[in-house]
């Protein structure tokens, strides 16, 4: 096997499916989902997305990405002092956010 081969099985294991995910209902996000796509779309009028716990993301960054856009969306921290909740809007809207243990701090914001 060469290095190249390596290098890249190594990379897909990673960055396997369990990192992409879309999410199409309200849910806490699990820590190993790093780019999450949300898509209200489906009927609902309003959905709300958990951050994962912020002490267990320490020095971890979160990709949120709105595919699909027919109701509100809420992101909500409850354990992070000082949250300042990203509003999307519409299709095509995101954040990037991170976590220094004790805070989620909104990096990026696209609307």
């Amino acid at each position: 096997m060469s290095l190249q081969s390596y290098q890249n099985r190594v990379h897909d294991e990673q960055l396997g499916d369990s990192f992409f995910v879309t999410k199409t209902a309200s849910c806490t996000l699990k820590p190993y989902e790093k780019f999450v796509n949300l898509d209200s779309s489906g009927g609902s009028t309003a959905l709300t997305f958990n951050l994962p716990p912020v002490a267990e993301m320490c020095g971890e960054m979160i990709v949120l990405y709105v595919t699909g856009y027919d109701g509100a969306i809420t992101i909500a921290a409850a354990d992070s002092v000082d949250f300042s909740a990203p509003t999307f809007d519409g299709a095509d809207d995101g954040a990037l956010l991170y976590s220094d243990g004790v805070h989620w701090w909104t990096l990026a914001v696209r609307t």
